[in-house]
């Protein structure tokens, strides 16, 4: 099962698309300098897989990325959050 999953996965992720208007949003914030982080649940795998078509995008866009594997604690913990916070320099006694 788990090897059909990893071939099926591999093939079906880096199809996936920005959901609408997010190209437009996440240029915005660059645009205007808004720092920015992400905070996935999936492994960074899987993420890297999802992300293939704006990796670019991403790159740019994120300074950091913060995948499932992480962290210990899975979502809705909020270690995810934090530590993307504690990521940014002026955010460490937020």
């Amino acid at each position: 099962f788990l090897d059909k999953r990893a071939v099926y996965l591999k093939d079906l992720l880096p199809q996936a698309e920005l959901m609408p208007g997010a190209k437009k949003l996440l240029e915005h914030l660059h645009q205007h300098k808004v720092p920015c982080a992400l905070a996935t649940s999936s492994n960074r795998v899987h993420f890297k897989l999802k992300i293939t078509k704006v990796v670019d995008l991403f790159n740019k866009v994120f300074s950091h990325m913060i995948c499932g594997d992480d962290v210990t604690n899975g979502k809705p913990h909020p270690e995810i959050f934090l530590k993307a916070l504690d990521l940014f320099p002026d955010t460490q006694d937020a």
